[in-house]
């Protein structure tokens, strides 16, 4: 689950430097920056010197300075600064807290949170970095589960019958969607990465309708 790229937030959600944004992701508490450059820094939410939060740290140049005790935080995770510590013991600590690469891309803030090693090349989807058209991006509540469940809950053709179409009827509402339709049968698409969504979901309505 690690060895993809995550999205964890959007762009217009940190337009200014300074902005920070609380990040939950695959069972850790993270904070999201956006720095003096204009890039983003995404760490461990809790200070190890006393478990403060850093999303009221403070942002200077590239790094996070915990509002706590002002302890400094680099890009990498390391401290770099401790005031009120002695010479002999304010040195850079390194790797102090989890840190995380991020990547800004068609208003969406990925990181990848695995190991350096197996870091995959980002995806350049054609709806991220196509410029011949309009982004909307809709935002709903969260879910009490990661994109990659989401994706895999979407390739299992056969649930939303009972799940979305007959839950629908005992709640008396009304199933325009052609889930409660009948199967005849069902397939998949693969590919050189896994499943081609588009061509799968295609034969699913394809099925349905003549299945009526």
């Amino acid at each position: 689950m690690r060895r993809y790229w995550h999205p964890v937030g959007y762009s217009s959600e940190l337009t200014g430097t300074g902005q920070t944004k609380r990040v939950r992701i695959l069972g850790e508490e993270l904070v999201l920056a956006r720095t003096g450059s204009g890039a983003l820094l995404l760490v461990q939410e809790r200070c190890p010197h006393r478990g403060a939060s850093l999303l009221y740290g403070f942002v200077e140049g590239t790094n996070l300075r915990c509002a706590y005790h002002g302890w400094l935080y680099n890009q990498a995770g390391e401290c770099i600064e401790r005031p009120f510590e002695s010479e002999k013991t304010n040195r850079i600590y390194k790797k102090m807290i989890k840190s995380y690469p991020t990547r800004e891309c068609g208003g969406l803030i990925f990181a990848y949170l695995g190991p350096a090693a197996d870091k995959p090349a980002f995806p350049n989807w054609d709806i991220l970095i196509r410029q011949d058209g309009v982004r909307h991006f809709e935002v709903q509540d969260d879910l009490a589960c990661n994109w990659l469940q989401i994706q895999e809950n979407a390739v299992d053709v056969t649930h939303t019958y009972y799940l979305h179409s007959k839950y629908f009827e005992r709640l008396g509402l009304n199933d325009g969607s052609g889930f409660g339709k009948s199967f005849k049968r069902f397939g998949f698409q693969r590919f050189d990465w896994g499943i081609d969504m588009s061509l799968l979901q295609r034969y699913c309505r394809r099925i349905c309708q003549t299945s009526s």
